[in-house]
């Protein structure tokens, strides 16, 4: 088969928690892979999590919301998308968005549409 590329396709994601919403009101952030280089950066900044595998740091986390958020829809009752706004997203949704990111980083176009 070779290589493939990983994917560059920019997708919406919205956190489990929220699928249960109407689709028309359930918040959504708008996500891109990261690039090989960056993605080398943040997977670098992964520590032992004591059991064998590792977990992102704070500033693996970090790079991957700034690089791979790149907008959202339905998020506090219409908050414009910007810097400001994103570090005032719950904790443990920033931390959703940063792994989901990391995720479709290191997938190929066809392992993104089957996840």
């Amino acid at each position: 088969m070779g290589i493939s590329f990983v994917s560059s396709q920019i997708q919406w994601y919205t956190p489990e928690e929220f699928l249960e919403e109407a689709e028309e009101a359930r918040p959504a952030f708008k996500l891109k892979p990261i690039e090989a280089d960056v993605y080398v950066e943040v997977t670098s900044d992964f520590k032992a999590d004591g059991e064998g595998g590792f977990v992102p740091s704070a500033r693996a986390l970090n790079k991957a919301v700034k690089v791979g958020l790149t907008g959202w829809r339905n998020v506090a009752g219409g908050a414009a998308f910007t810097s400001g706004n994103v570090k005032k997203l719950p904790p443990a949704i920033y931390m959703d968005i940063a792994a989901r990111i990391i995720d479709i980083s290191s997938l190929g176009e066809d392992e993104i549409k089957n996840s």
